[in-house]
C-alpha cells in the first residue's frame, strides 16, 4: 500500500513538472527592439555659445562748466580800496546798516567811498563837494539836506550818500535787484559823478562824452567787482 502511494506521488510530480515546462516553452520571448542599442554611447557634441560683447570704457566728454573769471584790480586801485577800507573802518557798521535799509550793497558803497574821497572824511573837491561820498550842493538840495559842514561828520555824510543813490535809483526806475546788472551800477554811477540832468540829456552816452565819468565809473565797477568777489557783499 505504502508503495503504490510513493508511487502515485512521483507520478503527480512528473506531470506536473513535464506540464510547467512545456508552458515555459511556448512562453513567447519578448525581444528589444533592432534599432535601440542595449548602451547608447555619449556624443559630447560641443555647444555653441556666443561670448559676451567686449565693453569698451569710452570716456565721455563732459562739458565742464565755465569758471567765472576772477576780477583783476590794478596796484593803484587796490591800493586805494585798501587803504580806504582801513580808513573806514570805525563806520563800517553804519554803511552795514545803510546798506540794508537801502539795498545798495556794502561793496559798492566802499568803492565809491574809495573814489570819491579815499576815505578822507574832511574832503573837500573842486566843486566844493564835500566828505567821504563828496555831497555837492546840488545832492543835498536834492534830498533836502542842507550843505554845510555837518556833511564832514562821517555817520551824516554815509546817511546822504546812501540816501542820494537811492534818489538816483528811483529816478532810473531801478530797485536794488537791478544792480546785478553792470549796465544799471553804470547808469547809477554815471548819474552820482555828472548829475541826474547829464544822465536825462545824454543817457550812457554820458560815458563817451564826459573822459572824467568814463574813468570814474570803471574804477568803480572794477573795485565793486574785486571787494564783491572776495567778500561777497
Amino acid at each position: 500500500m505504502e508503495e503504490f502511494i510513493k508511487l502515485l506521488n512521483n507520478t503527480l510530480l512528473n506531470t506536473f513538472f513535464a506540464l510547467y515546462n512545456k508552458k515555459r516553452e511556448n512562453k513567447p520571448v519578448i525581444k528589444p527592439p533592432q534599432n535601440i542599442k542595449e548602451t547608447s554611447e555619449v556624443v559630447n557634441t560641443p555647444v555653441k555659445v556666443n561670448k559676451p560683447e567686449e565693453v569698451v570704457d569710452t570716456p565721455v566728454e563732459v562739458n565742464k562748466l565755465e569758471e567765472a573769471p576772477i576780477p583783476q584790480l590794478n596796484p593803484r586801485l587796490h591800493n586805494l580800496l585798501t587803504k580806504t577800507i582801513q580808513r573806514v573802518d570805525p563806520y563800517l557798521p553804519h554803511i552795514k546798516a545803510m546798506s540794508d535799509k537801502t539795498g545798495i550793497p556794502v561793496s559798492l558803497a566802499l568803492s565809491i567811498i574809495a573814489k570819491e574821497s579815499a576815505g578822507n572824511t574832511n574832503a573837500v573837491s573842486s566843486k566844493k563837494a564835500k566828505g567821504l561820498m563828496q555831497i555837492t550842493e546840488i545832492a543835498a538840495k536834492d534830498i533836502n539836506y542842507d550843505f554845510d559842514d555837518k556833511l564832514f561828520d562821517p555817520y551824516y555824510n554815509i546817511t546822504a550818500g546812501f540816501n542820494y543813490l537811492s534818489k538816483v535809483m528811483q529816478y532810473l526806475g531801478k530797485t536794488p535787484k537791478d544792480l546785478a546788472d553792470d549796465k544799471s551800477i553804470q547808469e547809477l554811477l554815471a548819474a552820482y559823478n555828472a548829475g541826474i540832468g547829464n544822465l536825462k540829456k545824454y543817457g550812457l552816452g554820458i560815458l563817451n562824452k564826459f573822459n572824467e565819468t568814463m574813468e570814474y565809473v570803471d574804477s568803480i565797477l572794477n573795485m565793486y567787482n574785486y571787494h564783491r568777489w572776495q567778500n561777497g557783499k
